[in-house]
């Protein structure tokens, strides 16, 4: 499992706001659906960032070792506390791996059981196969309900505007 141990210094960037030009810097461009259902679109002008419906985060966008991250507020915790693969949020690798929107239509997932148990399938995903005694299963969540998944994963406010502990839930990484 990735965790998100260090983060170098990038911008914080509401929706839709444009940043100068990314496409020279890591030598691709497309478009990609990230598991929350955000869309991030990188050219030669530069990169934008279209919230999922009726999402309204704001985006920690990072430039590291020539690679773009785009990281959604609401995905933070989660990939501080090692639930999340950073690899889901890096738009160059998932545009080199040819996982952006003009190549998949789904994204591929690995589940893991936090007890090390049978992988639970994740709320919206299809579940490929089960690898017995590792507790992890390849799935897959389309691009179209990616947000409905990724709303499974979010834990609730509670009532102090806490987070509530995560420990227990699912871990998913990116193949």
């Amino acid at each position: 499992m990735i965790v998100a141990g260090y983060l170098i210094a990038g911008g914080t960037t509401s929706a839709a706001q444009a940043a100068e030009p990314v496409s020279s810097v890591t030598g691709v461009s497309g478009s990609v659906t990230l598991l929350t259902g955000d869309r991030v679109t990188v050219t030669a002008n530069g990169h934008r960032i279209e919230p999922g419906p009726g999402r309204k985060e704001r985006f920690d966008v990072q430039r590291r070792q020539g690679h773009l991250h785009v990281i959604p507020e609401d995905a933070k915790r989660l990939l501080a506390q090692g639930l999340l693969d950073e690899r889901l949020f890096d738009v160059t690798q998932l545009l080199t791996w040819r996982y952006g929107d003009a190549h998949k239509a789904e994204i591929p997932l690995i589940v893991q059981s936090a007890e090390g148990k049978a992988a639970q399938a994740l709320s919206g995903t299809r579940k490929a196969k089960e690898f017995a005694g590792l507790g992890l299963a390849a799935t897959s969540v389309s691009k179209v309900t990616a947000g409905q998944t990724w709303q499974s994963l979010v834990p609730p406010i509670t009532g102090r505007g806490q987070v509530e502990d995560l420990a227990g839930r699912e871990a998913a990484h990116h193949p």
